[in-house]
């Protein structure tokens, strides 16, 4: 068997942006303090002397390396995208070693990524605003990121080889994943999250399957 990566996991990690040279513990220190103030304060309270002491450096050398609060919060929406994708692909190689299926290995894929931002995000009193401020900071990258997301999972999906019903491409079914399970971090705690959207994969995945069978035939798969 090939030990070459999947095209899923091949296509996530690829959203990785290059670290910051010679500094990249560094720049995962400051993103990481800039989410934890964005999200306890919102982006329009937060302010560049709330993310300096959170990261325990000085205000001047927090500007050495971001020129002001937009750039600050644009990189760290962009970091907190590459943790989600990374969340995804780790869950989705954690599930194709133990054996799983491709619902099993796409139900990771999604439900990690969601119960990521779900908590990171949705779990902030201040989420409405962060998703309008990264609409109008970072529109176009996290279109970009969406539309890299959803080949990797098609890419999965067509690894997999399953034939599925009629005309039903795996970037068919990438869209149909997507857009079902979207609500889920939205309305289900943060801790099932994952449990809620693996679920819906899975449900999905089946019907999509069994809709090669029909009853006229008595059950057999179409020619």
């Amino acid at each position: 068997m090939s030990s070459a990566p999947s095209p899923a996991l091949s296509a996530l990690s690829a959203l990785q942006p290059a670290a910051s040279p010679g500094a990249p513990e560094t720049r995962r220190r400051l993103l990481g303090a800039a989410l934890a103030v964005f999200g306890r304060y919102g982006y329009r309270r937060a302010s560049m002397e709330a993310v300096a002491a959170e990261a325990g450096i000085s205000r001047q050398g927090l500007y050495r390396h971001y020129a002001g609060k937009e750039a600050l919060f644009a990189a760290a929406i962009s970091h907190l995208h590459d943790r989600g994708d990374a969340a995804g692909a780790e869950a989705a190689a954690a599930a194709r070693a133990a054996g799983g299926g491709i619902a099993a290995v796409a139900g990771a894929l999604i439900g990690a990524r969601l119960a990521f931002y779900a908590a990171e995000i949705y779990a902030s009193p201040h989420a409405a605003e962060l998703l309008e401020e990264s609409g109008r900071l970072g529109g176009p990258e996290i279109a970009r990121r969406a539309r890299r997301f959803r080949a990797a999972l098609a890419a999965e999906l067509a690894r997999a080889g399953t034939r599925f019903a009629d005309g039903l491409t795996a970037g068919d079914l990438a869209d149909l994943l997507i857009l079902a399970t979207a609500g889920v971090k939205h309305g289900v705690r943060p801790g099932r999250v994952r449990a809620e959207a693996q679920k819906i994969v899975g449900y999905l995945l089946e019907g999509a399957a069994g809709a090669r069978r029909s009853p006229r035939n008595g059950g057999r798969h179409h020619a």
